[in-house]
């Protein structure tokens, strides 16, 4: 009959594996080195965001209306990450239909947001 790990095994395996002093000794060895690697990955889409706020602005889009168009900008920059040429214009094509329809969101406000943030707006 196999073992079962009850709530008591899985608490004195956590107390031995993660001992406060170790845990605080090898947080203080990395440094800055975290918080450096969680700027460098999270740079991009912030910077995707910002972008989509300028044009908002620039379009006159209410400032209670921005949450949509943030979370399509973000779903944008994430597929920037994974994806390229036709497969990321295909991809760029879903994801606008997807706000598109479901969110009721303008077409020409998220072309200009695709095109700010890639260049140019891919066919779809």
């Amino acid at each position: 009959m196999p073992f079962v790990r009850g709530l008591k095994d899985i608490v004195a395996k956590y107390q031995v594996k993660y001992d406060g002093a170790t845990v605080t000794a090898r947080w203080t060895q990395l440094g800055d080195i975290p918080f450096i690697r969680y700027q460098a990955g999270s740079a991009p889409i912030y910077n995707a965001v910002e972008t989509a706020r300028i044009v908002l602005a620039d379009l006159g889009v209410p400032v209670g209306l921005h949450g949509p168009y943030f979370a399509f900008t973000q779903e944008l920059a994430k597929l920037m990450f994974s994806h390229r040429g036709v497969a990321l214009q295909k991809a760029i094509g879903g994801l606008k239909a997807k706000y598109k329809i479901a969110f009721g969101l303008s077409e020409e406000v998220l072309d200009s947001i695709v095109e700010m943030i890639l260049g140019s707006v891919p066919p779809y």
